[in-house]
Protein backbone atom coordinates (compact mmCIF):
# COMPACT_ATOMS: atom_id res chain seq x y z
CA UNK A 1 0.00 0.00 0.00
CA UNK A 2 1.76 3.32 -0.96
CA UNK A 3 1.00 6.38 0.83
CA UNK A 4 -1.55 7.47 -1.12
CA UNK A 5 -3.59 4.96 0.24
CA UNK A 6 -2.76 5.45 3.79
CA UNK A 7 -5.24 8.48 3.95
CA UNK A 8 -8.15 6.33 2.56
CA UNK A 9 -7.69 3.24 4.85
CA UNK A 10 -7.39 5.52 7.82
CA UNK A 11 -10.97 7.52 7.09
CA UNK A 12 -12.08 3.76 6.63
CA UNK A 13 -11.01 2.22 9.62
CA UNK A 14 -12.14 5.52 11.73
CA UNK A 15 -15.59 5.16 9.80
CA UNK A 16 -15.64 1.16 10.71
CA UNK A 17 -14.90 2.50 14.29
CA UNK A 18 -18.07 5.07 14.82
CA UNK A 19 -20.58 2.88 12.90
CA UNK A 20 -19.62 -0.42 15.19
CA UNK A 21 -20.18 2.07 17.87
CA UNK A 22 -23.13 3.31 17.03
CA UNK A 23 -24.99 0.30 15.83
CA UNK A 24 -23.52 -1.21 19.72
CA UNK A 25 -25.50 1.86 21.05
CA UNK A 26 -28.24 1.43 18.77
CA UNK A 27 -29.10 -2.06 19.61
CA UNK A 28 -29.44 -2.22 23.16
CA UNK A 29 -32.67 -3.49 24.05
CA UNK A 30 -35.71 -1.48 25.20
CA UNK A 31 -35.02 -1.71 28.63
CA UNK A 32 -31.45 -0.15 27.50
CA UNK A 33 -32.93 2.88 25.88
CA UNK A 34 -31.44 5.81 27.07
CA UNK A 35 -34.24 8.11 28.78
CA UNK A 36 -33.58 11.36 30.22
CA UNK A 37 -33.61 10.75 34.23
CA UNK A 38 -36.33 11.91 36.45
CA UNK A 39 -38.51 11.88 33.66
CA UNK A 40 -42.05 12.75 35.25
CA UNK A 41 -45.06 10.25 35.85
CA UNK A 42 -47.78 10.78 33.47
CA UNK A 43 -51.36 9.71 34.22
CA UNK A 44 -52.24 6.17 32.50
CA UNK A 45 -55.35 6.95 29.67
CA UNK A 46 -55.23 10.01 28.70
CA UNK A 47 -54.47 11.19 24.87
CA UNK A 48 -51.34 12.53 25.57
CA UNK A 49 -50.36 9.10 27.63
CA UNK A 50 -51.33 6.98 24.40
CA UNK A 51 -49.32 9.95 21.99
CA UNK A 52 -46.49 9.05 24.77
CA UNK A 53 -46.95 5.13 24.12
CA UNK A 54 -47.73 5.54 20.07
CA UNK A 55 -44.16 7.78 20.36
CA UNK A 56 -42.07 4.52 21.84
CA UNK A 57 -43.42 2.29 19.59
CA UNK A 58 -42.71 4.20 16.47
CA UNK A 59 -39.30 4.53 18.42
CA UNK A 60 -39.55 0.31 18.80
CA UNK A 61 -40.22 0.10 14.93
CA UNK A 62 -37.56 2.56 13.64
CA UNK A 63 -35.25 0.07 15.54
CA UNK A 64 -36.20 -2.63 13.69
CA UNK A 65 -36.41 -0.69 10.44
CA UNK A 66 -32.92 -0.16 10.29
CA UNK A 67 -31.65 -3.54 11.28
CA UNK A 68 -30.58 -6.15 8.61
CA UNK A 69 -28.93 -5.94 5.42
CA UNK A 70 -30.23 -2.51 3.80
CA UNK A 71 -29.20 -0.33 1.52
CA UNK A 72 -27.53 3.01 2.84
CA UNK A 73 -30.38 5.18 1.60
CA UNK A 74 -32.54 3.39 3.82
CA UNK A 75 -30.42 2.52 7.00
CA UNK A 76 -29.01 6.03 7.07
CA UNK A 77 -32.69 7.86 7.20
CA UNK A 78 -33.96 5.29 9.68
CA UNK A 79 -30.46 5.83 12.16
CA UNK A 80 -31.05 9.55 11.72
CA UNK A 81 -35.04 9.06 12.63
CA UNK A 82 -34.24 7.04 15.49
CA UNK A 83 -31.85 9.80 17.00
CA UNK A 84 -34.37 12.33 16.47
CA UNK A 85 -37.42 10.34 17.75
CA UNK A 86 -35.59 8.74 20.44
CA UNK A 87 -34.10 12.61 21.55
CA UNK A 88 -37.70 13.62 21.50
CA UNK A 89 -38.99 11.04 23.90
CA UNK A 90 -38.15 12.92 27.35
CA UNK A 91 -39.63 15.90 25.71
CA UNK A 92 -42.43 14.62 25.12
CA UNK A 93 -43.11 13.06 28.49
CA UNK A 94 -42.51 16.11 29.82
CA UNK A 95 -44.97 18.22 27.47
CA UNK A 96 -47.50 15.26 28.75
CA UNK A 97 -46.89 15.68 32.01
CA UNK A 98 -47.58 19.42 32.13
CA UNK A 99 -51.11 18.74 30.18
CA UNK A 100 -51.63 16.25 33.31
CA UNK A 101 -51.12 19.16 35.14
CA UNK A 102 -52.89 21.80 33.72
CA UNK A 103 -55.93 18.73 33.46
CA UNK A 104 -55.96 18.81 37.52
CA UNK A 105 -55.60 22.92 37.72
CA UNK A 106 -58.84 23.16 35.19
CA UNK A 107 -60.61 20.34 37.02
CA UNK A 108 -60.30 22.02 40.46
CA UNK A 109 -60.73 25.02 39.03
CA UNK A 110 -63.90 24.50 37.39
CA UNK A 111 -65.06 22.47 40.28
CA UNK A 112 -66.23 25.34 42.08
CA UNK A 113 -67.83 27.79 39.37
CA UNK A 114 -67.15 31.52 40.01
CA UNK A 115 -68.90 34.31 37.95
CA UNK A 116 -65.53 36.43 38.18
CA UNK A 117 -63.60 37.64 35.21
CA UNK A 118 -60.31 37.19 36.38
CA UNK A 119 -60.90 33.77 37.05
CA UNK A 120 -63.22 32.18 33.68
CA UNK A 121 -59.59 34.47 31.96
CA UNK A 122 -57.38 32.26 34.09
CA UNK A 123 -59.01 29.31 33.63
CA UNK A 124 -59.65 30.05 29.72
CA UNK A 125 -55.31 30.37 29.72
CA UNK A 126 -54.86 27.32 30.91
CA UNK A 127 -57.40 25.34 28.75
CA UNK A 128 -55.36 27.18 25.81
CA UNK A 129 -52.16 26.71 27.13
CA UNK A 130 -53.30 22.86 27.56
CA UNK A 131 -55.03 22.70 23.72
CA UNK A 132 -51.77 24.26 22.54
CA UNK A 133 -49.73 21.86 24.21
CA UNK A 134 -51.50 18.84 23.13
CA UNK A 135 -51.70 20.28 19.62
CA UNK A 136 -47.45 20.04 19.72
CA UNK A 137 -47.11 16.60 21.07
CA UNK A 138 -49.57 15.38 18.75
CA UNK A 139 -47.92 17.12 15.73
CA UNK A 140 -44.72 15.55 16.91
CA UNK A 141 -45.81 12.28 16.67
CA UNK A 142 -47.05 12.81 13.57
CA UNK A 143 -44.22 13.83 11.95
CA UNK A 144 -42.49 10.67 13.62
CA UNK A 145 -44.71 8.55 12.16
CA UNK A 146 -44.76 10.51 8.72
CA UNK A 147 -40.91 9.78 8.49
CA UNK A 148 -41.00 6.14 9.56
CA UNK A 149 -43.77 5.47 6.87
CA UNK A 150 -41.54 7.25 4.20
CA UNK A 151 -39.23 5.05 5.83
CA UNK A 152 -41.42 1.91 4.96
CA UNK A 153 -41.96 2.88 1.54
CA UNK A 154 -38.70 3.39 0.51
CA UNK A 155 -37.72 0.01 2.07
CA UNK A 156 -40.08 -1.54 0.53
CA UNK A 157 -39.55 0.07 -2.93
CA UNK A 158 -35.67 -1.80 -2.12
CA UNK A 159 -36.94 -5.13 -1.12
CA UNK A 160 -38.94 -5.17 -4.53
CA UNK A 161 -35.66 -3.77 -6.47
CA UNK A 162 -38.05 -1.08 -7.56
CA UNK A 163 -35.05 1.33 -7.67
CA UNK A 164 -36.33 3.58 -10.55
CA UNK A 165 -36.41 6.56 -11.09
CA UNK A 166 -38.38 7.65 -8.17
CA UNK A 167 -35.54 6.30 -5.55
CA UNK A 168 -34.07 9.15 -5.54
CA UNK A 169 -37.25 11.02 -4.57
CA UNK A 170 -38.03 8.70 -2.20
CA UNK A 171 -35.07 9.56 -0.30
CA UNK A 172 -35.40 13.22 -0.70
CA UNK A 173 -39.12 12.87 0.88
CA UNK A 174 -37.91 11.54 4.01
CA UNK A 175 -34.78 14.35 4.23
CA UNK A 176 -37.42 16.49 3.73
CA UNK A 177 -39.53 14.75 6.41
CA UNK A 178 -36.50 14.79 8.89
CA UNK A 179 -35.75 18.17 8.33
CA UNK A 180 -39.74 19.19 9.32
CA UNK A 181 -39.08 16.41 12.55
CA UNK A 182 -36.14 18.21 13.77
CA UNK A 183 -37.60 21.65 13.49
CA UNK A 184 -40.83 20.36 15.35
CA UNK A 185 -39.01 18.33 17.85
CA UNK A 186 -36.98 21.48 18.75
CA UNK A 187 -40.52 24.01 18.78
CA UNK A 188 -41.80 20.88 21.45
CA UNK A 189 -38.36 21.25 23.88
CA UNK A 190 -38.76 25.45 23.46
CA UNK A 191 -42.59 24.80 24.89
CA UNK A 192 -41.29 22.05 27.44
CA UNK A 193 -38.78 24.03 28.77
CA UNK A 194 -41.25 27.16 29.20
CA UNK A 195 -43.35 24.69 31.29
CA UNK A 196 -40.68 23.61 33.46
Amino acid sequence: MGTAAAPAVAVAAGAYAIGAVVGGLLNRDDEDRPRELALPEIRKGTEQAQLVDLLDRYIRDLRNLRSGPKPDAVVDPSIEALVAAESGYGTAVRVAAAVDGLDTALSRSTATPSTSNEVREAVQRMADRRAALLEKLRSMVDEVAEVYTKLLEMSAAVSSLDLGMGATEDVEKVNSSLDSLRHTLADLESQADKEA
